[in-house]
């Protein structure tokens, strides 16, 4: 699909902690992978905070200064004769913690989920919130303005199983009200799980995030169609 066919061989960089991106020599790290045998490489133009491109739409890591690692990779990739990815955490971004609160799974008692894990991000955006709106901006920006050749989006899907099923937020409240006509099931009652509602809802989820997967192809092909998206959803407990 796109311009990535299936006899390429990637070398990817994740980066995210700051002692990372401060002395990544991006032009010497892509002439490696030339040299190691790679026909692309993919590395954080967005990481779980911030951009780490000059974008008019979200904060950029303070970490990097004036340096703008889309501009950096794009220009080492075409020099070395390989094809770049730009690698999206899509439903995380810390530094909008706050003015997002609103767009956050959460649980049924109201708790934002990714506050009530053990990790150390607390953002974990709900796909029928206009952060959907706020993502595919994002992408059409880094795709407009640098071209890649693909997007590796690490984990478009929805949080919980169980006890720990999300999501319950005003949209999704709403949307499921709209759709089918019943408010989101209580989990209270471990039978309600086999409800017709809750039957409904764990339907809903898999909709839901299917729309909003297309949503963001139909972002991308509105750019350019020949843009692959990498699409990894391998999380069990999603």
């Amino acid at each position: 699909m796109g311009h990535l066919d299936n006899d390429h061989r990637q070398i990817f960089r994740n980066l995210f902690y700051p002692e990372r991106e401060r002395k990544l020599d991006i032009e010497k790290w892509v002439a490696y992978c030339a040299r190691a045998g790679a026909t692309s490489v993919a590395l954080d133009i967005k990481t779980q905070a911030y951009a780490l491109y000059n974008s008019k739409l979200i904060r950029k890591d303070p970490a990097i200064g004036k340096r703008d690692f889309a501009a950096e990779l794009s220009k080492a990739a075409r020099k070395h004769g390989l094809k770049w990815c730009a690698y999206i955490p899509p439903y995380q971004h810390e530094s909008l913690r706050e003015k997002g609160r609103a767009w956050q799974e959460r649980f049924e008692d109201g708790s934002i989920a990714a506050e009530k894990g053990g990790g150390f991000m607390k953002t974990s955006f709900c796909w029928n919130t206009p952060y959907l709106d706020l993502f595919c901006a994002i992408l059409k920006e880094i795709a407009l303005k640098y071209k890649p050749d693909g997007f590796y989006l690490d984990g478009m899907r929805y949080h919980g199983a169980g006890d720990r099923l999300t999501c319950y937020c005003d949209f999704c409240r709403e949307k499921f009200r709209k759709e089918y006509g019943l408010p989101l099931p209580s989990k209270k009652d471990g039978a309600e799980r086999y409800s017709k509602s809750m039957i409904l809802f764990l339907k809903a989820r898999k909709k839901w995030i299917a729309d909003a997967t297309r949503a963001v192809r139909k972002a991308v092909d509105s750019v350019d169609p020949e843009i692959t998206l990498y699409l990894n959803n391998k999380y069990g407990g999603g």
